[in-house]
């Protein structure tokens, strides 16, 4: 998906396309920000006309993709087809849920998905991937429904911005800072949220408001089996009150599963009730709730367990709260199990872990990165190897030091060399 954007990213004139066995090779390189998800529509009989399509299935070179049709089947040869274009899926987040793809493609090839309003992936027996790309800051007046499909523990829901070398040539990834040069969503109206359930997975995004706006969530966890909201940047003064960044919600299936890791939020404040991550219990014993490695930095609250009669299970690990308008930590009786969380404040659940300053790269200008001069945070965490991924939010390893950082970011280690006399 790319924002905005029903211009077609490349085209055949003087560039060959060829198809063997899965795989799409063209005469001359393609541009870096081409990958997972687009569509290469093309002319299959030689008739100089479009009539089929191919998705982006893997990123092998510029020049060489693995392709798959709509079906995920391995599309037939095709040799030597000048007749093509490649396009974003999707142009906006509620166009991939209504099943409304990009009006650039040809007519005769565009209605590749045919729901109106999510899909069973369950009955359908496949996993679905919807790639964000960084063509424009995407504004999205309302609620974006992923809840809207119905998904099974082997038929996921995958929401990412692409960074990987096999996904495409230049991230659209953020770098573990805000920087709009990256896939970022806009929520500019009041009371919008992303609703996320099931089995879904949501990475790499970078999500604000313009602020003055009522009670926006941003990412909502309702009704989840197994869910993973990972990496994601959320910035966005609300005003009006009880907003959030991350909020698991108390309506959720038997023997759920939500883990919250590697996220930072910052610039969230309102004037009631609101936090940068929280959760809710409701009479849900079964719930397992699991915030690891977060950063949450002038909020209303940093991070808040509310309670109103349930014995769900939270646990909450090597999470980072820094000058919240209220408390860095609220509800903290509520957990399970608690280790090397940070707070500026007297509220972290670890009585040693309080009234900490952490260095960051550049806090004054929202890079809340750790610093590799750090004294609280680098190598003070919890090794959380076994439990959740061993990654950071830029997708660095956590085992490449001596101990885990607490917070969405791994330092890196100062390296320094020795120069023997007379070398």
């Amino acid at each position: 998906m790319g924002a905005a954007n029903i211009s077609a990213l490349a085209e055949g004139s003087s560039n060959n396309l060829s198809i063997s066995g899965g795989v799409a090779s063209f005469g001359s390189d393609l541009a870096n920000n081409i990958g997972v998800g687009d569509v290469i529509q093309f002319d299959s009989d030689g008739n100089s006309s479009v009539d089929e399509v191919v998705f982006i299935h893997r990123r092998y070179s510029s020049a060489s993709f693995e392709v798959r049709l709509k079906d995920g089947a391995i599309p037939p040869d095709l040799v030597l087809d000048n007749d093509w274009e490649i396009f974003r899926a999707y142009t906006s987040i509620n166009s991939f849920i209504l099943g409304q793809e990009n009006s650039g493609i040809d007519n005769g090839v565009s209605d590749f998905d045919t729901w109106t309003s999510g899909k069973n992936l369950v009955t359908s027996n496949e996993e679905l991937n919807f790639t964000l790309y960084a063509d424009n800051v995407e504004d999205l007046g309302g609620d974006g429904m992923f809840n809207s499909f119905i998904t099974g523990s082997t038929n996921e829901l995958n929401i990412f911005a692409p960074y990987k070398y096999e996904h495409v040539g230049i991230s659209q990834r953020h770098m573990g800072k805000w920087d709009e040069r990256y896939y970022t969503l806009n929520l500019t109206a009041s009371f919008s949220n992303l609703f996320v359930s099931g089995y879904t997975n949501i990475s790499g995004l970078q999500i604000k408001t313009p602020g003055g706006l009522d009670q926006v969530k941003f990412i909502v966890v309702t009704n989840a089996e197994e869910v993973y909201v990972d990496s994601n940047i959320i910035t966005g003064s609300t005003d009006l009150g009880n907003s959030s960044a991350i909020t698991i919600d108390p309506s959720q299936v038997d023997y759920a599963q939500v883990y919250v890791t590697n996220n930072i939020a910052f610039d969230i404040s309102d004037d009631n009730s609101g936090h940068c991550f929280g959760a809710y219990s409701y009479n849900l014993p079964t719930l397992k709730a699991y915030f690891y490695n977060n950063t949450a930095i002038n909020c209303q609250a940093g991070f808040f367990i509310g309670d109103s009669g349930g014995n769900a299970n939270f646990f909450m690990e090597n999470n980072l709260a820094i000058n919240s308008v209220e408390n860095d930590y609220t509800g903290s009786s509520l957990l399970v199990e608690s280790s090397a969380n940070i707070s500026s404040d007297a509220t972290s659940p670890n009585s040693s872990f309080r009234n900490k300053t952490v260095e960051f790269l550049d806090y004054n200008n929202n890079d809340f990165r750790l610093s590799s001069t750090d004294i609280e945070a680098k190598n003070t965490g919890t090794n959380l190897t076994g439990k959740v991924r061993s990654f950071d939010l830029m997708g660095h390893s956590r085992l490449t030091d001596s101990g885990w950082d607490i917070g969405a970011h791994e330092a890196s280690t100062n390296l320094f060399r020795s120069v023997g006399q007379g070398s």
